[in-house]
């Protein structure tokens, strides 16, 4: 079993938890297996590449990220930095590949696929989307709205990768194989067998003391995530469309920190490189810290990310209390 050490964790309820299983909040991003660099001695702004402790430049790392045909970006969802780090790599990779980039998100179901190809194409108003986004991600649209603004504008392919919200229900509820038929034929392939996804995962949710029964049913819908959404995007760089594309996924950092979230999903069915940014807070502001808390989280054997791209952490609130320039 892997071995554990103290390390600080978002607090979040239960609740939460149930609801958006391995998703980003604030956090320390626990054991960074940085050979070369501590990242914590980084400034804000700076680029690690991981194994070989070498500051990039913005630049070199896109340069770098244009040789993958997957690349991702993790994030805290209300990490406004964060977001930033994400645009910029949208940006970037669209400049040298236009017309040959796609982009895929998290926070929505592949149900509304439909509304958001709408959205993207002009034919729904941005009140009526924001109402369907809200549906299945709450009010958060404006932590997404420059990332869809941009995408938009240059009619970039945007995909909803997540599972349906049925299909969650019957994970959260039973097994896989102990689902009705007509939702288990829309089951992705399910591998609840990692060992170090669910060290890590019920490290997290053991701390709040559920019992064996609520920590299972937690780690099913995790998997289901991060299979579904592995599946979706494996769908469409198959397609006569993905196959001349990029793929740029933007995901919560537990769905592809250590790669054994979407990335080893997604490789299984379509063994493309890949690479992983992540977003590495150097602090949480003070106001921030019951945010957090202590969990006994497992020492993996691989680095988080290909790249830790040094940042702050503000959110909506800090920028309506932000004095004006």
């Amino acid at each position: 079993m892997p071995q554990t050490t103290a390390r600080a964790f978002p607090l979040v309820t239960v609740l939460l938890l149930a609801l958006l299983a391995g998703c980003a909040a604030p956090q320390i991003l626990p054991n960074t297996e940085s050979p070369y660099l501590d990242p914590y001695t980084l400034e804000k702004g700076q680029i690690l590449h991981v194994s070989t402790g070498t500051i990039v430049s913005g630049p070199e790392l896109l340069d770098h990220l244009g040789h993958f045909r997957v690349i991702y970006v993790g994030e805290t969802h209300d990490s406004l930095d964060d977001h930033e780090v994400q645009l910029t790599v949208l940006e970037g990779l669209h400049e040298k590949s236009p017309g040959r980039l796609a982009l895929g998100l998290e926070m929505l179901p592949r149900n509304a696929q439909p509304d958001l190809d709408a959205y993207m194409r002009g034919e729904k108003d941005e009140d009526s989307f924001k109402r369907v986004w809200t549906l299945h991600w709450g009010h958060t649209f404006p932590y997404y709205e420059q990332i869809l603004g941009f995408a938009r504008k240059h009619r970039i392919k945007v995909l909803a990768l997540n599972a349906d919200d049925d299909l969650k229900k019957a994970v959260r509820e039973a097994p896989p194989d102990r689902i009705e038929s007509d939702l288990a034929e829309r089951l992705p392939e399910m591998d609840l067998n990692d060992p170090y996804h669910r060290a890590a995962t019920e490290a997290v949710f053991e701390a709040h003391h559920m019992g064996p029964k609520s920590t299972e049913a937690f780690y099913r819908v995790q998997v289901l995530w991060d299979e579904a959404m592995a599946q979706t995007a494996a769908d469409y760089l198959e397609s006569p469309e993905g196959r001349q594309s990029r793929l740029l996924v933007l995901a919560g950092g537990n769905h592809v920190r250590y790669g054994y979230g979407i990335p080893r999903r997604l490789f299984r069915r379509v063994p493309l490189p890949f690479v992983i940014v992540l977003p590495f807070a150097l602090e949480i502001p003070e106001n921030k810290q019951d945010r957090l808390m202590d969990v006994e989280a497992p020492i993996l054997p691989m680095p988080p990310a290909d790249f830790l791209w040094a940042v702050g952490y503000r959110d909506l609130e800090d920028l309506k209390h932000s004095p004006d320039p």
